[in-house]
């Protein structure tokens, strides 16, 4: 009894029309379609074949073991301890990768991946390690450039994690279209100057690594100088109360530097995670907090669309 009623939800299963199938289809991470339903009859092999225009994501993690090799997956995550060949995947528009390798990071190019419009990688390398180690490690050795081969200008929306002013100025040299960028940064790195001018990028997000005071802003009008396009910008920062002083009331929260450089701004978050000090009351904390929300207000004196986001750790 069970296998006729199994035999006869798989005849209504292959009864339905081809537009509820591949509506049905979408819900499945590409590897999974594959292996539930390639090779069962010569139409499912024909529809499956046919997805070029779905948006086909495809999870390849260190359980799978068969690679398939199909060019019409829109969206490819790959999870660390997994080393790619990207050529496989050469019409891919979404790109996430947990722990690239440096084979993957050269294949970051447009003759590779000419309609990659997504990227996040989300670790480069040893770059967190060398972080705590040496304060002066370089970047450039393990992000590639290709001697200027590596653009994608299809790219519009790249994640990122630490990097410095150097990966900054060939991101956006190499990637003329990109318009929302989030990167990590550590406000110690020494300073370039003349980055050229990106005309295109409307959205920047930045965390900043380090919780030093005071706070070193200038390298900031490096960041923004060569965005004067930018609509929307959000600074991430830690602050310990505990380091508490009088000149942190008088701080403009970015005022001054948007003021020169980014005239047509239309917003501008600005997310402080606090770390309650224990030699505080909890009145006290809240009354410095209050303090530090009427300066955040006077400074930027509705200009644009402005907002402070304090979350406590």
């Amino acid at each position: 009894m069970f296998n006729q009623d199994m035999s006869h939800h798989k005849a209504c299963f292959e009864l339905l029309p081809n537009e509820i199938l591949i509506e049905f289809f979408q819900y499945f991470d590409a590897q999974e379609l594959f292996q539930a339903f390639y090779k069962l009859n010569i139409r499912f092999n024909t529809l499956i074949q046919s997805f070029h225009h779905l948006k086909l994501v495809f999870y390849l993690n260190k359980m799978i073991t068969n690679i398939i090799n199909n060019n019409d997956i829109y969206t490819l995550r790959v999870d660390s301890g997994i080393n790619v060949n990207l050529t496989q995947f050469s019409n891919i528009r979404h790109l996430k990768l947990e722990w690239p390798s440096n084979q993957e990071l050269q294949q970051l190019c447009s003759n590779v991946l000419p309609y990659l419009e997504q990227l996040n990688l989300v670790y480069i390398g040893n770059v967190l390690t060398n972080t705590f180690l040496s304060s002066k490690f370089s970047y450039l050795d393990i992000f590639p450039t290709n001697n200027g081969l590596m653009c994608l200008p299809s790219l519009h929306i790249l994640k990122i994690r630490f990097i410095n002013l150097s990966i900054y100025q060939t991101i956006l040299s190499l990637c003329p279209n990109l318009y929302y960028f989030q990167l990590s940064i550590f406000t110690s790195e020494e300073f370039l100057s003349n980055i050229p001018i990106h005309d295109n990028l409307k959205r920047l997000v930045i965390h900043v690594g380090d919780v030093i005071w005071p706070w070193n802003d200038n390298l900031f009008n490096t960041y923004l100088s060569c965005v004067p396009n930018l609509e929307q910008l959000n600074i991430h920062r830690l602050f310990y109360i505990s380091r508490i002083t009088e000149s942190f009331l008088n701080y403009d929260w970015f005022a001054s530097i948007i003021s020169t450089h980014l005239r047509i701004l239309h917003r501008f978050h600005f997310y402080l995670r606090c770390f309650p000090p224990k030699n505080l009351t909890e009145y006290d904390t809240e009354k410095f907090l209050n303090q530090i929300k009427k300066k955040f207000i006077e400074s930027h004196q509705d200009q644009y669309q402005s907002r402070l986001i304090i979350q406590h750790s």
